[in-house]
C-alpha cells in the first residue's frame, strides 16, 4: 500500500520535472548561469515525511464496500539532497479484493490558486460526496 502510494506521488513529481516549463527552465540555466541565484531550502522541522491510514466501509447499490484511505506527504529534494518541498497525495484502496494486480487505478491531478484539490475528493472522484442545497450543474465562467 505504501509503495502505491510512492509510486502515486512519483508519477506526479515526474510529471513537474518533465513539464514544458521545467525543462524550458533548465535550458535558460545554461544559459546565464552567473545570474543564478542559489537553491531555496526548507524548513527541516516542516518537511517530514508523514502517512495517516483509516479504515472505511461504504454503501453503494446495497453493496458494502471496504476501503482503505491513505493520506502521505513525500519530501522533495534537490540535487544536492535539501529539502525543497513536500508533495502531498490521498489514495483510495478497496481492501477486499485478491488479487490487487486486476484492480485499476486512477492518477487524479488539481489544486492550485483558483481550485481545490478537495473538489476531487469530496464533489467528483471521492468515495464520499458532500450533498449540496442546490445540486444543479454550474455553467463555465464568466459567471
Amino acid at each position: 500500500m505504501k509503495n502505491m502510494g510512492l509510486f502515486c506521488a512519483a508519477v506526479i513529481a515526474a510529471l513537474f520535472v518533465f513539464s514544458p516549463r521545467a525543462i524550458a527552465q533548465n535550458s535558460d540555466k545554461d544559459k546565464d548561469s552567473k545570474n543564478e541565484k542559489p537553491a531555496e531550502k526548507c524548513d527541516a522541522a516542516s518537511t517530514k515525511e508523514e502517512v495517516s491510514t483509516t479504515d472505511h466501509t461504504i454503501r453503494i447499490g446495497g453493496q458494502t464496500i471496504p476501503y482503505k484511505a491513505t493520506a502521505s506527504t513525500t519530501l522533495l529534494k534537490n540535487d544536492k539532497g535539501d529539502a525543497t518541498g513536500l508533495l502531498y497525495s490521498v489514495a483510495y484502496t478497496r481492501t477486499d479484493v485478491k488479487d490487487l494486480s486486476m484492480r485499476p487505478i486512477s492518477f487524479l491531478y488539481n489544486g492550485g490558486p483558483g481550485s481545490a484539490t478537495m473538489w476531487l475528493h469530496m464533489g467528483a472522484f471521492g468515495p464520499r460526496r458532500v450533498q449540496t442545497v442546490n445540486g444543479q450543474f454550474t455553467p463555465p465562467a464568466p459567471y
